[in-house]
């Protein structure tokens, strides 16, 4: 008898303390439990949303996962079981020593414990992976998908067992979330993209091409306006969503003990492997990163520019993010389509 068996997807999620619990149950599920991506899924994958966090912040995710798939299907008891039974909340705590960083430097101490902590559900989650040969997608609390993106993105990595990358945007909180008042969901890629490029960050606002400095030099990213409705954004290093991993992808996390390979390190060992792929249109998959207005506001980087412009070929957009400089890197250009006319202005 042939096995029908459905192939695994684990949605992994970090999650911890109330405020990205809110953010999380607020946007990130919402657009998870959108009809195109998560029950789109269903039809063809056996799905978990793994949420690994903090003991102390366990009590209150449970409570509050319960309460969004209470209101998330009131008159449902069958979808709201279903739901519940896919949500598996994992508590972990940090291991091993790290008080001695703690004796000169309590922000130091305390991304030490972070980063530890990120690396060690990480790998944990890894090894579950390849354990069930289950496709890992990469979600947080500050993450929204656009409808159909999951889908795309799981479905592509299980056809090539590939990592799978698309388009993400930073966009301000603040002003995104204003934006998103009055949408109801399902938000697919195009009306997300809109409300994206309407309310971006002001790290990636900078990106745009036409300013007075091109900041683009320091990302190896850039957005570039075609016409109204249409844009090009290159990437220096696209942002994997969807993975189907080997042990190999194991050692090197353990090697590295935190998060920071993922966009660096890991995706040129992906590239030189020839497992990666990358969404190239964002009709196919978008996702807005949901970033604090004073994110990122620490570099000037106007003064920085100022001080190297004369080192500087005009014409050229080399990066000088140094992580992206090896010779399995390359750059990616993704084109971004909106419903509606946005105009971006260049910062100066």
């Amino acid at each position: 008898m042939a096995d029908t068996k459905k192939p695994r997807v684990h949605v992994f999620t970090l999650v911890y303390g109330e405020a990205f619990i809110d953010k999380l149950c607020n946007f990130s599920l919402p657009s998870l439990f959108q009809v195109g991506n998560i029950p789109a899924l269903l039809d063809r994958f056996e799905v978990t949303i793994r949420l690994y966090t903090m003991s102390d912040s366990h009590v209150y995710l449970d409570r509050s996962i319960k309460k969004w798939v209470a209101r998330q299907y009131p008159d449902q008891p069958a979808m709201r079981d279903r739901a519940l039974s896919m949500l598996k909340v994992k508590a972990r705590d940090v291991v091993g020593k790290t008080a001695d960083l703690a004796r000169a430097d309590m922000a130091t101490h305390g991304n030490a414990l972070r980063r530890k902590w990120q690396g060690f559900c990480l790998l944990e989650e890894i090894k579950a992976c390849l354990a069930e040969d289950a496709i890992m997608i990469q979600s947080t609390a500050d993450f929204v998908f656009g409808d159909s993106t999951l889908f795309n993105l799981a479905h592509t990595a299980h056809e090539h067992s590939a990592s799978v990358a698309a388009l993400i945007l930073r966009v301000d909180e603040g002003k995104f979330v204003s934006a998103l008042t009055g949408q109801s969901w399902p938000i697919d890629n195009a009306r997300l993209a809109t409300l994206a490029l309407e309310s971006l960050h002001s790290s990636s606002a900078e990106l745009v091409r036409g300013g007075t400095r091109n900041f683009a030099i320091f990302a190896g990213n850039e957005i570039i306006p075609l016409t109204p409705r249409l844009f090009s954004v290159t990437y220096g290093v696209p942002t994997v969503f969807a993975t189907r991993f080997r042990p190999t992808d194991a050692a090197l996390f353990r090697f590295y003990a935190d998060l920071r390979p993922w966009d660096a390190v890991w995706t040129q060992k992906l590239i030189a492997e020839r497992r990666f792929m990358c969404l190239g249109s964002s009709d196919l998959g978008f996702c807005a990163e949901l970033t604090p207005t004073e994110k990122g506001a620490r570099m000037h980087k106007a003064a920085l520019y100022d001080e190297v412009s004369e080192f500087l070929t005009p014409g050229e957009h080399p990066s000088l993010h140094l992580p992206h400089q090896a010779d399995v890197m390359r750059n990616f250009g993704i084109c971004l389509r909106t419903d509606r006319d946005v105009t971006l202005v260049p910062n100066s």
